[in-house]
């Protein structure tokens, strides 16, 4: 029939598309990529510039491939990093101390490349004569920046390299002083009307890892508390940051939630009215498409809308249903959960 089913497969964390086809007397499943996954080549090779091989080394490239080439066999090979891991753990149960493999060189390499920091040092120090250019030479990099990108991609997922710090550092006795208001955040939920005509606001992320999900993924506006900021201040910021409107009146507080990816949410909901036509979002910068060098700019909030109470349940990040649910505990009894209508603008 020269046809294939599709259909939906979770792997670890993600939920992948998956096409099946019949093959002997089974079906074989090929895991298949997201639009935002795929990209054209000439985003990656534009840049590339145009090299005339000469005669001499297309010879010495054939020869290099001739000398190395042989004849695949799958067995020779085997996941080396499981095996290491599966050392590494077994060394731990027998309480044996754990040095990894070429520790020693990579310590003599240190002092190696640290006496060679001294002498640029010193070298930069007699040219130069300027102690800001002799910073600028021996420094390597910074750190880079977060994104609300990221971000909201933890809250959907679950986990990130921090938590996965903090959770080594409590197995192995360490106590968890790490934590700290990076992983505290505000927002507000701006409500209007009341019974069969209750609508929220919600934004929905902007940047690539959202672009085509729809369902699960709309926030409330909100961002993370700085330091010494009171939660509710900065659930205000964020939110004119994020949308460009700053709401006034009384704020109803709904609690915090923890998120999946371990991170808390303080909200607030208000009452008021506001056009999503009208949305001014600040924006982040990131590397895109992955390792090509390039800086994009993309809104936190790419739209903005309004939605009744169960297409807000469906939309919104699973971790912040509750605060939808807390509104209407807070607004009474009264107010049903059933509703369709959404007015939306997208910037």
């Amino acid at each position: 029939m020269n046809k294939v089913a599709i259909g939906r497969v979770v792997l670890t964390n993600r939920e992948h598309i998956i096409a099946l086809e019949p093959m002997d007397r089974g079906l074989m499943g090929t895991l298949l990529r997201y639009p935002y996954e795929v990209r054209s080549a000439d985003e990656y090779f534009d840049d590339i510039q145009d090299v005339k091989v000469t005669k001499d080394m297309l010879d010495l490239a054939k020869h290099i491939v001739n000398q190395k080439a042989g004849h695949f066999e799958p067995n020779k090979f085997e996941d080396q990093y499981e095996t290491a891991l599966v050392d590494l753990i077994n060394q731990k149960r027998a309480g044996k101390p754990i040095t990894a493999k070429g520790a020693a060189a990579r310590r003599e390499r240190g002092r190696s490349d640290g006496r060679a920091a001294q002498e640029r040092g010193r070298r930069c120090g007699r040219e130069q004569g300027s102690q800001e250019k002799c910073q600028e030479t021996a420094q390597s990099g910074g750190r880079p920046e977060g994104n609300a990108d990221a971000d909201r991609r933890q809250e959907a997922e679950g986990g990130s390299r921090e938590e996965v710090r903090l959770q080594a550092a409590a197995e192995v006795g360490l106590a968890s002083t790490m934590a700290s208001r990076k992983s505290q955040s505000a927002g507000l939920l701006l409500f209007r009307g009341r019974a069969a005509d209750l609508e929220v606001l919600l934004g929905h992320p902007g940047g690539p890892f959202w672009q085509n999900k729809d369902d699960g993924a709309w926030s409330i506006p909100k961002g993370l508390i700085g330091v010494d900021e009171a939660p509710l201040s900065a659930a205000r910021r964020e939110f004119v940051e994020e949308t460009g409107h700053d709401p006034d009146g009384d704020f109803l507080p709904l609690g915090e939630a923890r998120q999946p990816g371990g991170k808390v949410v303080q909200a607030w909901a208000i009452e008021g009215d506001w056009d999503p036509a009208l949305i001014r979002s600040n924006t982040f910068e990131m590397e895109w498409p992955p390792r090509s060098g390039r800086r994009r700019t993309f809104p936190e909030i790419d739209r903005a809308a309004w939605f009744a109470i169960a297409d807000a349940r469906r939309k919104i990040l699973k971790g912040q249903t509750v605060f939808v649910d807390r509104l209407l505990e807070a607004l009474g009894p009264a107010t049903p959960t059933d509703g369709t209508n959404a007015r939306s603008c997208s910037i």
